[in-house]
């Protein structure tokens, strides 16, 4: 076994060696905005943070943010989960996924699962799938593991 080992990485060394990558690219910048753990909290809040009070949150502020980046690109915007649950718009979850639809209106390229989107158990999760779905949402949902 070491034999091989020994040879796999004497073979992997040579390649690097002999054929060397060229991993520049074409000169295009491409932009990525990444959100997550919204919660929906579509307004805004005020919290404390190393004493001062600041303002979070919200789906305007979002959307300013999001305007502004794409007045000098074209970005590609995701959501990586924990999108729902933390304020009473959880209450329309499961018949509106208002989250969902506003993330579509932003023009989210993207978004997934995290563990926040099961609190109202599959069925839950399934119901508000299936609202999105009725729209015809063109946001994508990316998700694996997942039954």
């Amino acid at each position: 076994m070491k034999k091989y080992l020994k040879l796999l990485i004497l073979f992997s060394l040579a390649l690097f060696i002999i054929l060397p990558l060229n991993i520049q690219g074409n000169g295009s910048d491409v932009t990525i905005l990444f959100t997550h753990d919204f919660h929906d909290n579509h307004e805004t809040y005020n919290t404390e943070i190393d004493g001062s009070i600041v303002e979070r949150g919200g789906i305007a502020r979002l959307s300013t943010a999001i305007k502004n980046e794409q007045k000098n690109s074209d970005p590609l915007i995701v959501d990586g989960g924990d999108y729902s649950q933390g304020t009473l718009f959880q209450s329309i979850f499961t018949t509106h996924a208002p989250t969902l639809h506003l993330f579509d209106k932003l023009g989210y390229d993207a978004t997934t699962f995290g563990n926040h989107e099961f609190d109202f158990r599959p069925q839950g999760l399934a119901d508000s799938l299936n609202a999105a779905a009725a729209s015809n949402l063109s946001l994508q949902i990316i998700s694996s593991n997942t039954n």
